[in-house]
């Protein structure tokens, strides 16, 4: 219905659900992740999740895994893509808990092809 405008501050406001504040990253560079993420289809949550895989450790942010988490069981983002696998192995070993997760809550094994994450 709002379209891109839409997409937008829906991803803002998934950054800040993962506690990150969007007016602290790169305005050019987000919206450029913005762009990508709109055009792939991804869904807001799966962008902000590239999003945050990317930044730099030194905005010292806590980001909350429980959002992450509450976002798989909600399927809001979809651990069978390649690009989300590859924003979790990003994260401090939080693919394994989100494939741990999938395990438990989903009677099929989700496997990931490492050789395909981007690190």
């Amino acid at each position: 219905m709002f379209g891109r405008m839409g997409y937008v501050l829906k991803v803002n406001w998934c950054l800040t659900k993962l506690n990150i504040m969007p007016s602290h990253i790169n305005k050019d560079w987000r919206q450029g992740m913005q762009d990508a993420g709109y055009s792939s289809g991804a869904t807001a949550q799966e962008t902000a999740l590239a999003i945050a895989s990317n930044l730099p450790m030194s905005l010292n942010f806590s980001l909350k895994e429980e959002t992450i988490l509450d976002w798989l069981i909600k399927g809001m983002i979809d651990p069978k893509k390649i690009d989300v696998q590859s924003s979790l192995y990003k994260m401090n070993g939080l693919l394994d808990k989100i494939v741990n997760l999938y395990n438990q809550i989903y009677s099929e094994e989700l496997e990931i092809d490492y050789s395909k994450i981007v690190p």
